[in-house]
């Protein structure tokens, strides 16, 4: 197994924990009127996957706003985006390790 390889498997899984948290989050927070601030935690949990999963913000900003029924669909997306954010840093560490071994 190439090296890159294991790289994204780690990132993958280093991400998978934080990506379930939050979406969990973000469900229990448009559920419960009481756990409202847990609506809001989750984004600190997503800002670890930054600059990708600002996208969707950008979207709800520019193009519309999210209603209750997008949910399903926003968590989805942001949590593509936070684990392809992570496998991104992960390929990003391995070529610049690949290329300081060089000089």
């Amino acid at each position: 197994m190439s090296v890159r390889l294991k790289a994204s498997l780690i990132a993958i899984l280093a991400a998978l924990p934080f990506v379930l948290l939050a979406t969990h989050m973000w469900f229990r927070g448009n559920v419960d009127p009481f756990a409202y601030y847990v609506f809001h935690l989750r984004d600190h949990i997503y800002m670890m996957g930054a600059p990708l999963t600002l996208l969707l913000p950008l979207y709800v900003h520019n193009v519309r706003s999210l209603e209750l029924q997008d949910t399903w669909w926003g968590a989805l997306v942001t949590g593509i985006l936070f684990i392809l954010q992570w496998v991104i840093w992960a390929q990003l560490i391995v070529w610049i390790k690949q290329r300081c071994s060089r000089l």
